[in-house]
């Protein structure tokens, strides 16, 4: 800008676009005003002459605020805080006694920034963006305050609350005539907390969404994925798998206020088991020809289903041997049952699918056959037994279940014990105790195979045996408390020729407990010992036996 122009603006000289037929009468007032800028605010001076008194004022700010005083003073940030440098154009039409009326307009430019924003939010995230004006020259710098502590220096800042609530902040653009504020509030959410329930039935899982949204917001959108490729935008959908498995189920939820949260959640499903149910046409029917077990291979899926069948009764008898079929199969026993039984059950197992040929599938149902020779069945007979050990289902109480009913297989004869050590169920097939641990020294070694006592044949380190031979006696090579033998201990044992309880030579016994003589072929006395004098005869027996042996000898 000019110096011309610049003088022109600052000082408020004007062009009055009064009517030049107003003004060549020179009947009506000439309007006119001047003006002084500081910061964001323009004081106003009318100047307008006439041949009569001037009555009236109207000013319009260029902001669409006005006034009718004839000095006005104005502010060009707004009760928010929101400022505009301008260019403004200011107008000020002045009226006399006599009607007359004079119109000016001028361009007011402020000197410091017009400062202003527009603010984005998604739950506690702000994006500020700066759309201030720049006054008479251009904004260098910019200062924010978030209004909870946080500050920035950039133009168009991000900013995350902690928290939800609402903060007052405030903008300041600087140029190189000063600088101007705007303030303004912002209200953020805290973002919503996605949860859900579910309720599996066999392949289907019900879904409930239980998110909750902060300060007033709702939950306004869901996004389910069910983890095998569909997805739903339901709140509380429901959804069927193709296959039993463990799938991870994903839900991100969306407030009003902005702001998402996702969940997840690993949820198993199993396709139902084969129905069965047993059947007689008439309450009198044998059941050797008329009792049939019907399989509903439909809750298979579209598989070929094999299936095994086998009837027995709690004797053991077979009536009918394993048999393969596809669709919905019936079975019926080749042998009649002629005595009356109980327990007489129907076995079946899946052995084979093309959908998944690794499941195996295995239940046992039971009638009760009662009366004479040509026993009956009777629909209101059929039960279900929970858990019988033997039958190759772990039902009820049982801790294992291996089809038979014998111990030291990994699974007692009871089914109560998995027969492994340490967990506390002496298991007499394979174990010699168990102690509910696997550590040793406490009685029971971590293998269960010993007892951890003296004389058990055993070695048992971690209670300090040495040595274990089976018993507890001394003078064997293994000591009655499971030590090792030492020379000087007082027992005399194997390999020692004597031991006279010290270590000390010169006494009849040696400090390596074997008999001493006299280097000169008699018995020496040493120094005398109330407990050495029996070794010391035994020594001096000992050399006169060799002293005549030695005479006997004849003579060459």
């Amino acid at each position: 800008m000019s110096a011309l122009v610049r003088a022109a603006v600052m000082v408020g000289v004007f062009v009055s676009v009064a009517s030049w037929s107003g003004r060549a009468a020179a009947q009506g007032p000439t309007a006119a005003f001047t003006f002084t800028v500081t910061g964001d605010t323009v004081f106003l001076t009318d100047t307008s002459t006439g041949p009569a008194a001037i009555t009236s004022w109207t000013w319009m700010f260029g902001d669409g605020g006005g006034s009718i005083a004839q000095n006005p003073i104005h502010d060009y940030c707004t009760s928010i805080g929101q400022c505009s440098s301008g260019p403004h154009t200011v107008t000020l039409t002045v009226s006399d006694g006599n009607g007359r009326s004079d119109t000016v307009s001028m361009l007011i430019t402020l000197e410091t920034p017009g400062a202003s924003y527009t603010t984005d939010i998604s739950g506690l995230t702000v994006v500020f963006t700066d759309t201030s004006t720049p006054g008479a020259s251009a904004i260098t710098s910019w200062l924010w305050d978030f209004g909870d502590g946080g500050t920035s220096t950039q133009q168009n800042p991000t900013h995350t609350y902690a928290t939800g609530g609402m903060y007052t902040v405030c903008l300041t653009p600087v140029n190189d005539q000063g600088a101007s504020a705007s303030c303004g509030q912002v209200t953020v959410a805290s973002p919503p907390v996605a949860a859900f329930t579910h309720q599996v039935n066999d392949l289907t899982v019900a879904l409930t969404d239980t998110s909750t949204a902060a300060n007033g917001a709702n939950v306004v959108a869901w996004a389910w994925d069910f983890g095998d490729g569909n997805t739903s935008t339901q709140q509380n959908p429901s959804h069927t798998y193709s296959a039993g498995g463990t799938y991870t189920v994903t839900l991100t939820v969306t407030a009003s206020a902005g702001g998402t949260d996702t969940v997840s959640s690993m949820i198993t499903v199993s396709a139902p088991a084969p129905t069965c149910s047993i059947t007689a046409p008439a309450m009198s029917s044998t059941v050797s020809s008329l009792a049939t077990l019907i399989v509903d291979a439909d809750q298979f899926g579209s598989g070929t289903v094999a299936l095994l069948f086998e009837w027995s009764t709690d004797g053991g008898s077979t009536f009918h041997a394993a048999t393969a079929a596809t669709g919905s199969p019936t079975s019926n026993p080749a042998t009649g049952i002629t005595t009356p039984a109980t327990n007489v059950s129907f076995a079946w197992d899946l052995v084979a699918d093309a959908v998944a040929p690794s499941t195996a599938t295995a239940a046992i149902v039971r009638v009760t056959v009662t009366g004479a020779s040509t026993g009956t069945c009777a629909l209101n007979s059929l039960t279900v037994d929970p858990a019988r050990c033997g039958d190759g289902v772990v039902a009820g109480s049982e801790v294992c279940d291996d089809d038979n009913n014998t111990d030291g297989d990994g699974c007692s004869a009871n089914c109560l014990s998995d027969e492994t050590c340490g967990n506390g169920v002496l298991d007499a097939a394979s174990e010699v105790c168990d102690d509910d641990n696997n550590t040793d020294g406490d009685g029971c070694s971590a293998d269960c195979l010993s007892d951890e006592t003296c004389g058990n044949g055993m070695l048992d380190t971690s209670v300090g045996e040495a040595c274990d031979d089976e018993n507890t006696t001394d003078g064997d090579g293994c000591q009655a408390d499971c030590a090792l033998p030492v020379c000087g201990d007082g027992v005399l044992d194997t390999g020692e020729g004597c031991d006279d309880d010290n270590e000390a030579n010169g006494d009849g016994c040696s400090s390596d407990c074997t008999i001493e003589t006299s280097g000169g072929g008699g018995c020496s006395v040493g120094s005398p010992r109330d407990h050495s004098v029996l070794w010391l005869l035994l020594a001096c027996a000992a050399w006169f036996t060799r002293r005549r042996a030695r005479a006997a000898v004849p003579k060459g």
